[in-house]
């Protein structure tokens, strides 16, 4: 049995959610829609954070989502090379981030 990890996911044109998910590779390739990629966003990930995305989102057209991304993505803590469940300041950092953004589009 696989543990669970919390997420905070953004849909396009959705404030994110903090859901519970398998610490799996096919749970984060469901949320994502398809093959997964860790994303470097410097404000982020000085925190230890990242965020997970669809690999070839771009390539079939996704829509746009927040700060260059598109289709669904989820932020999520990285503790050497596995994930972790985001703690609330984390949950905090990624909303103050992406839903700034989500303001102003």
């Amino acid at each position: 049995m696989s543990k669970q990890i919390k997420v905070l996911v953004y849909e396009p044109s959705k404030p994110g959610e903090m859901i519970e998910i398998d610490d799996e590779l096919k749970a984060m390739q469901r949320i994502v829609g398809g093959y997964i990629e860790q994303v470097h966003i410097p404000a982020l990930a000085k925190h230890w954070l990242f965020v997970i995305c669809n690999e070839e989102g771009r390539l079939i057209g996704l829509p746009p989502n927040r700060s260059d991304l598109v289709g669904t993505f989820f932020v999520v803590r990285a503790l050497g090379t596995e994930y972790v469940s985001i703690t609330d300041a984390d949950e905090k950092l990624a909303r103050d981030l992406f839903e700034l953004q989500a303001g102003a589009s």
